[in-house]
């Protein structure tokens, strides 16, 4: 898991956003991560679940960003 966050890390990195985007982005990806962790040790449910969990840790943060982009793109301050 370490090896992944430092390679998505990376990745976020060359990818020009501002700065904030790219701070609430990086968060929630370790929140997600840290609870993911927590989750598999707590229950070391089956993999499917674990499947599961670790694809919400990847789109959580992808589905966040395009609504941030989303609603940035259509705020008023844009379209005035």
């Amino acid at each position: 898991m370490i090896h992944l966050q430092s390679i998505l890390s990376l990745i976020i990195n060359e990818i020009s956003f501002d700065n904030s985007s790219t701070l609430i982005i990086w968060q929630s990806f370790q929140i997600f991560s840290i609870y993911l962790l927590w989750h598999i040790a707590k229950n070391k449910s089956d993999g499917k679940e674990q499947i599961l969990w670790f694809l919400l840790v990847i789109l959580a943060p992808i589905i966040g960003y395009m609504i941030y982009l989303f609603n940035n793109r259509l705020s008023p301050k844009k379209l005035g």
